[in-house]
């Protein structure tokens, strides 16, 4: 409890423009929950990243070309953790077309329980991924389809599904919906850890306690989404959040063109949207577009090397 204590404490300071002082709580209490968690293993995060894309490559996916369940209804909000996949899924909800279902753990469930589908405990997901038939993962398609239609109360055009961590299961994404709509938030990385940094993350999140860890995490989910792009067929907008709090009404009108729903200029006013949402956001997109989280890592960039380091490697890809 000391750490949770710490985030709220370094928040306050901060809004004190006690930086240092501030960065230091915010440091100490991401140590105490790394101590009650343990460390995160660079090591096995780069073997699942290995592993994904030995799975799944471009020949896998042409060979089970036209199995899945064919709806076009699904939209995934993927990216980092604070990257704007909340604002992201406030501006679409806020249509009258379209459903927004929070942070599902469907897809994760579906992958984790491959195995008993092919009656082999011993292949876990991914390795299980090989072994599925069509009609598996017709069915897979079909399940996730039942579970969120079992949510949204009416009939939409589309249902958004905001777990940002999904981007780890586009290769299901891809096999059981492949006609799906992906839509991936993207933030500077020196902003986006920061915020990670700041906030108290559910204790499985390891990597998310230390800055050299979240940079080495945001590396592998910047391969791993360049794999999807290059392996698979599906249709993939990358959302920058500088870019929807410079302009709200461009990204918007970009974001629903992509989703083929006509514009509605409700979606401006998203913050009157009164759905509940449960992230730690859920006070922020009661408000209307604010700025001040743009840049803020300047206020702390003396502490902030590994972020900044790969930061010069976003700029030198992008």
């Amino acid at each position: 409890s000391n750490s949770i204590i710490g985030y709220g404490l370094g928040r306050a300071l901060e809004s004190l423009n006690r930086f240092e002082e501030a960065f230091i709580t915010m440091a100490s209490a991401n140590k105490a929950r790394r101590n009650a968690a343990g460390a995160f293993s660079r090591q096995q995060f780069d073997q699942r990243l290995l592993l994904l894309k030995q799975i799944f490559t471009r020949d896998f996916f042409t060979a089970r070309n036209q199995w899945g369940y064919q709806s076009d209804v699904p939209v995934f909000v993927v990216g980092l953790p604070r990257s704007g996949t909340t604002l992201t899924e406030q501006i679409i909800s806020s249509h009258p077309n379209c459903f927004g279902g929070g942070e599902l753990a469907s897809l994760t469930d579906l992958a984790t329980g491959t195995p008993d589908r092919i009656g082999s405990t011993k292949r876990l997901w991914p390795d299980s991924a090989t072994l599925l038939s069509a009609s598996h993962v017709e069915q897979l398609g079909r399940e996730y389809m039942v579970r969120v239609l079992g949510l949204a109360d009416g009939n939409y055009r589309r249902i958004v599904d905001k777990q940002p961590l999904n981007f780890w299961h586009l290769g299901l994404v891809a096999l059981a919906l492949p006609q799906a709509k992906v839509i991936h938030c993207v933030r500077d990385v020196r902003d986006n850890g920061l915020s990670i940094f700041a906030q108290n993350f559910n204790a499985q999140q390891k990597w998310s306690t230390d800055l050299s860890d979240i940079a080495h995490y945001w590396r592998g989910y910047r391969t791993i989404m360049e794999h999807w792009k290059s392996v698979t067929d599906l249709e993939i907008l990358d959302v920058q959040y500088e870019e929807t709090v410079g302009d709200l009404e461009y990204q918007a009108r970009r974001i629903l063109k992509f989703l083929d729903v006509p514009w509605a200029p409700g979606v401006l006013e998203f913050h009157k949207n009164r759905r509940a949402v449960q992230t730690p956001s859920r006070w922020q997109v009661r408000q209307p577009i604010y700025s001040t989280s743009k840049s803020k890592w300047k206020l702390y960039e003396r502490h902030l090397g590994p972020l900044i380091s790969a930061a010069a490697e976003q700029g030198r890809s992008l």
